[in-house]
């Protein structure tokens, strides 16, 4: 039984991982719950959120909270920042140039230094949107 629930689990975490395929997308757990649902019958939103965190542990997926404090995850890649609008919780990638994050890591690391080991950077960035701005006009 055990086994066939990592087998379940394994399904799941492939078609979450389909799900970023296409850029710039930031769901939460309810999104990807309402479109896996289709295609896994069993599956449930604890059991997904279950699978989320596992793979966040894992390194398979990224993670960042909305003004709302709701998780939204991403698929890991090229190392980004997060733009979140503080008005309508919108979250984009914000991609640096080369070395930049190498830049931002290794200054963060030298104040860090007589305290503790920078292993993991996640950063992100407030604002509104455009959207939101020209709607509160």
């Amino acid at each position: 039984m055990t086994k066939q629930k990592n087998n379940n689990n394994n399904f799941s975490e492939k078609k979450v991982l389909n799900l970023f395929d296409r850029p710039e997308k930031h769901p939460t757990a309810p999104e990807i719950f309402s479109i896996l649902k289709e295609t896994i019958k069993d599956l449930t939103l604890i059991n997904l959120e279950k699978t989320l965190t596992d793979m966040e542990k894992q390194n398979k997926i990224g993670m960042v909270f909305d003004k709302q404090n709701i998780r939204h995850y991403h698929k890991k890649g090229e190392t980004h920042c997060h733009f979140i609008c503080s008005e309508c919780g919108l979250v984009k990638n914000i991609n640096f140039e080369k070395g930049a994050m190498e830049m931002i890591e290794n200054h963060a690391q030298k104040k860090a230094h007589s305290f503790g080991k920078v292993e993991q950077t996640n950063l992100s960035f407030q604002g509104k949107c455009w959207e939101c701005l020209k709607n509160n006009k």
